[in-house]
């Protein structure tokens, strides 16, 4: 083991680029295979939302491809320009081309900001968790575009951390206009910006405002193309589509009652509907409600101390800071209406930067998450339109309430930060 060890810390650009192209050449040849015969699930609506747009029409009109927002509904046409055709099998291979890159951008940023934070084994150890977590959730892990707003908002913060604030605003902007989530990261990177710059003892408030200003801008450059767009198509109606969805069945309080249904008979039904499977019975309207009230406690909470952990602590290194944004997005998708497995992909790489300082259980915890994805997603015996069986239930389970325990310690550390100086790299 030392051995191994010492070999890594003694050619870690070796290490990496053989870790980054085995994991990519993994990737694609087990997708690559079921590219003429793949049929359905999220890459097939994405090539519809494609065909529609490259087609002059709009697929807000439609309640089955009106779930995304503008930019990434544009972003469903780049496979379709880079293959040429307009068939579904050129599609998928072009977009796993296309999600090929956005995975090796996000290996790239893991491994040069783990390599800056740590010259030795550890520092390799974002790219290493990032990718073996890849690996095992190869089943679905090029097939959902969830790589781009990941990308998107770790840029952002990176950007912003390193007072590139105007290009941090935009970044932020197009993952807004993307996956629209990346609009509570906003709070923290405000009050960081204003932070960095009142470390500062000559005119401090003017640089704050100054700086403040310019995230503004990046942040109003990258949203001004959705004004373009809301002339030529009313995509406001993905708001529309979303508030209507019903509790989605593998989230906390449905896993819960799922689980119940397979031990005890608690009635319940596994629903398919046009954007994934749903809690369905006589619990469901309670599960519901109260699932609607802990995402909105916990989403006010997890941002509110955040922010606050932001503030006070004002010497946060960038593992610090990733942990404290994975405080919000752990919050927001173990609490939430809708858990798809995917999800876990936005607060991958920030749990994988988030192991490279101490205390590391919460960002472990996440990795594990991620894992444990494909022990019950799509299933062990491709029935997964019927409901987990038992084992598969309890798996779900444990997965949300690992993330439920991750939330806890990341809470923990945030309410006992100590209060510093504000640095940066």
């Amino acid at each position: 083991m030392k051995f191994i060890f010492s070999l890594i810390s003694n050619h870690p650009r070796k290490t990496a680029a053989i870790l980054c192209l085995w994991t990519s050449l993994v990737l694609f040849l087990t997708q690559w295979g079921s590219a003429s015969c793949y049929c359905g699930g999220d890459p097939h609506l994405y090539f519809q939302i494609g065909e529609q747009i490259l087609h002059g029409q709009s697929p807000y009109n439609d309640l089955c491809t009106s779930v995304y927002p503008p930019y990434a509904a544009y972003f469903f046409v780049i496979p379709i320009l880079i293959t040429g055709n307009h068939d579904f099998a050129h599609y998928f291979l072009g977009l796993i081309f296309c999600l090929l890159l956005l995975d090796l951008v996000i290996k790239l940023i893991l491994y040069r900001i783990g390599r800056s934070y740590s010259s030795d084994a550890i520092g390799l150890l974002p790219l290493f968790l990032y990718s073996l977590s890849t690996i095992l959730c190869y089943s679905y892990f090029l097939q959902r575009f969830d790589l781009l707003p990941s990308l998107l908002s770790l840029s952002s913060l990176l950007l912003v951390y390193t007072r590139k604030h105007f290009w941090g605003g935009l970044f932020l902007a197009l993952g807004i206009g993307t996956k629209i989530y990346p609009v509570f990261l906003f709070p923290l990177l405000l009050i960081l910006v204003w932070r960095q710059q009142r470390s500062k003892k000559q005119r401090a408030g003017m640089l704050a405002f100054f700086s403040i200003c310019r995230l503004f801008m990046g942040i109003a450059v990258g949203l001004l193309p959705l004004v373009v767009i809301s002339s030529v198509m009313r995509w406001d109606s993905m708001f529309t589509t979303h508030s209507i969805r019903g509790l989605q069945a593998e989230s906390l309080v449905a896993s819960l009652v799922w689980l119940a249904h397979r031990l005890v008979g608690v009635p319940a039904v596994w629903l398919h509907n046009f954007s994934g499977y749903d809690l369905g019975g006589p619990l469901s309207q309670v599960a519901l409600v109260l699932t609607r009230m802990l995402s909105c406690g916990a989403m006010i909470f997890s941002v509110g101390l955040s922010a606050w952990q932001v503030w006070v602590n004002r010497s946060m290194t960038f593992p610090v800071l990733c942990r404290t944004v994975l405080f919000v997005l752990i919050g927001l998708i173990t609490f939430g209406q809708v858990l798809s497995p995917q999800y876990l992909f936005w607060a991958l790489p920030f749990a994988a930067l988030g192991a490279l300082d101490r205390p590391r259980a919460a960002a472990l915890l996440v990795v594990l998450c991620v894992i444990l994805g494909p022990s019950f997603y799509p299933g062990w015996y491709a029935d997964y339109h019927r409901g987990p069986c038992l084992s598969e239930s309890v798996m779900l389970v444990a997965r949300n309430l690992l993330l439920v325990s991750a939330w806890i310690i990341l809470f923990c550390e945030a309410a006992t930060s100590p209060q510093k100086e504000v640095t940066s790299q």
